[in-house]
């Protein structure tokens, strides 16, 4: 059962909808989620429907933050290819345009020498 249906089902037996919440926090429930529940019970016309319980909510990878499952898109999610970085590191790339420098400043010190 959600925290929805057991906030109304507490309020239908005549509880009070304070009581609900507490009884529900002290069950091991968030406050938050407890207080998101009772607020859709308070003002159901938020919901798309009455019969319909709180969407649940997702955690989005890229930016952390929650959104409800309503709002996320139905069509079936297609994996962006990440480009692959080139198989040769930076730092070796540097390094053998640096040896490249050495050799060619020996080679230019050896040619001055020779005359």
């Amino acid at each position: 059962m959600d925290l929805f249906s057991a906030l109304k089902n507490a309020v239908e037996r005549g509880e009070s909808l304070q009581q609900a919440k507490l009884t529900l926090v002290s069950s091991g429930y968030s406050q938050q989620e407890v207080e998101d529940a009772a607020m859709a019970l308070q003002f159901p016309e938020r919901l798309t429907a009455m019969s319909m319980p709180m969407p649940e909510k997702i955690i989005v990878k890229e930016t952390g933050f929650p959104i409800p499952t309503q709002l996320k898109s139905k069509e079936p999610e297609i994996p962006v290819p990440v480009p692959k970085k080139s198989g040769i590191p930076m730092w070796v790339i540097i390094l053998l345009i640096a040896l490249l420098g050495i050799v060619w400043l020996v080679i230019f010190v050896l040619l001055k020498l020779k005359k």
